[in-house]
């Protein structure tokens, strides 16, 4: 008869690593997603400025000025990404674990056993935690990020589409234009 003396935490332990591995696995599939999106979001306002603008006028003033704050937090929301997918070490059993355990141990009893498998599990999912952590962090940063980049390169193009404030000048209010005195010739 076999006893089962610690099963209900060897269970839990085992739920624990699972569950740490699979939100390391979505935890790299979102920074590789945030990659994306922002790489995508900096040529979607890139190419909506450029249509706006056509071939003849440069992009200038307040508008550009967003676009490059907006180019440059998507940059970090890419980043971001990069660091939320970046490999993480963590501890697992060893190949001299495993000798030993079909070794001189393959008589230990099952609660034993399951003793040991546990702790090497719970090691696992400890060693796992702070790297998943970081990954979270980062994730977090660059989505923040990505929809900062996106409210703002949003800005550049509704002040050129509006033309409510020229691409060529960086007021923030209009201005009125007065006539500019000429010189006649004498």
């Amino acid at each position: 008869m076999m006893s089962d003396q610690g099963v209900v935490y060897s269970r839990f332990i085992d739920s624990q690593l699972e569950a740490e591995l699979a939100r390391r696995a979505s935890l790299d599939d979102r920074g590789a997603k945030l990659q994306q999106a922002a790489s995508v979001t900096v040529g979607l306002l890139a190419t909506a400025l450029g249509l706006l603008l056509g071939s003849t006028q440069a992009l200038s003033g307040w508008p550009l000025g967003l676009f490059v704050a907006s180019f440059v937090v998507l940059v970090a929301a890419f980043l971001c990404g990069v660091f939320a997918t970046r490999l993480t070490t963590y501890e697992v059993a060893d190949s001299a674990t495993f000798a030993k355990m079909l070794g001189d141990h393959w008589v230990d009893s099952e609660v034993d056993s399951r003793n040991v498998t546990a702790w090497l599990n719970a090691r696992t999912v400890e060693a796992m935690r702070p790297g998943n952590n970081f990954k979270a962090a980062m994730l977090s940063f660059g989505i923040w990020a990505q929809g900062a980049g996106i409210l703002v390169g949003a800005i550049a193009v509704i002040l050129v589409a509006a033309g409510g404030i020229s691409a060529h000048t960086p007021q923030i209010l209009p201005t009125v234009s007065a006539p500019v005195p000429t010189a006649t010739p004498s």
